[in-house]
């Protein structure tokens, strides 16, 4: 109930925006037809949901464009009030300072979203990388962002995450776990 709460509150705040959800089979379907062998392997290679989940969206946004916010967030301004000055590009600063992958927004085919694809490739062939969030998630964006300028704001007037749900409700086929616990009871990848 809370996450068809918060699906219908962003429909509110974003009125012109086709809303899509894809399962697992759909997210394979996709990437086989539109990318190429090495982009497909290194997705075969995840197991863990969240992981899978941080590498489809950027390559989703490559292809498509358009935004993508987790299940769990929730705008907090109309989307087309914070897309109205037609940058390429916008990520979010969360309440730590740094910059989320929770909401992206992208124009197809931007260069600075190819990267982060390619930085998240290159993780996944890391034998270094142990966790989801360096490997495919946040830190992965960060190490592009960190050589490359960028358009970017606060999540106050964007997005807020978890304000309708909790980790129990989002969650209910896991318990209590999330992403950082399941990648502690097994590997991240095959």
């Amino acid at each position: 109930m809370a996450v068809y709460f918060a699906n219908r509150f962003n429909r509110l705040l974003a009125p012109t925006f086709e809303f899509c959800f894809i399962d697992d089979d759909e997210q394979i379907a996709f990437i086989a037809q539109n990318f190429p062998e090495d982009v497909n392997a290194a997705f075969a290679r995840l197991q863990i949901g969240a992981a899978k989940a941080d590498y489809w969206r950027v390559l989703t946004l490559i292809k498509k464009g358009g935004v993508y916010l987790d299940i769990d967030a929730n705008l907090a301004s109309p989307l087309e009030w914070t897309l109205r000055d037609n940058s390429s590009e916008l990520f979010i600063i969360d309440r730590k300072g740094l910059i989320t992958n929770s909401f992206l927004a992208t124009v197809p085919e931007n260069p600075i979203f190819h990267r982060i694809a390619d930085q998240i490739r290159q993780n996944i062939a890391d034998p270094e990388q142990s966790d989801v969030f360096h490997m495919t998630g946040p830190g992965a964006v960060w190490q592009v962002l960190e050589d490359c300028s960028y358009n970017s704001c606060s999540y106050r007037s964007v997005s807020h995450k978890g304000q309708f749900n909790n980790p129990t409700l989002q969650y209910p086929d896991k318990g209590r776990g999330k992403w950082w616990q399941e990648q502690n009871e097994r590997d991240i990848q095959k």
